[in-house]
């Protein structure tokens, strides 16, 4: 005769609420990621990557120039109609220091006070490392950028410090 097979034992509910937590954990890391590389190196309009470009942004235009304090203010008031205006437009910031740092990408920033709760994020060049190892907190500068956008804070990306 056959011996009788012990039944299955089921995995308790929390080790499928676990699994189910950490996949998404692993998933929305992953998101993160891949947004902060488009943000900072966005791909070019002809399909090549934004790294490949060297020169600086040009204002073909008449520059746009603003306080961190408006454009913050005019993203919070209508993110949609300040998107229009602004997004991927070449401007002229200015404000003051609130943070410096290196992005996972190693590439430098800075963040101007806009406000409570509030600031433009400025990506720069890893050439540009010298001249934001110059800057503290608290001082005033003007940032030429291109506007990417509006997450936790409004952002500019491929930076230089405007004279």
């Amino acid at each position: 005769m056959t011996e009788p097979q012990e039944p299955k034992k089921k995995k308790p509910w929390w080790m499928w609420v676990l699994g189910i937590t950490g996949l998404g954990f692993v998933g929305l890391c992953f998101f993160c990621l891949i947004t902060m590389i488009l943000i900072v190196d966005p791909p070019l309009s002809d399909g090549s990557s934004g790294a490949v470009k060297t020169e600086p942004p040009v204002a073909t235009e008449r520059e746009i120039l603003i306080s961190a304090y408006d454009l913050c203010a005019a993203f919070e008031n209508n993110s949609v109609g300040a998107e229009m205006k602004y997004e991927d437009k070449v401007i002229i910031v200015s404000g003051i220091i609130i943070e410096i740092g290196t992005e996972l990408l190693g590439h430098p920033f800075v963040i101007l006070d806009g406000g409570p709760a509030s600031g433009v994020q400025c990506s720069f060049k890893n050439s540009e490392k010298n001249r934001i190892a110059e800057v503290q907190k608290g001082q005033r500068i003007r940032v030429k950028g291109k506007v990417g956008g509006h997450l936790v804070y409004v952002q500019l990306s491929k930076c230089e410090i405007a004279e």
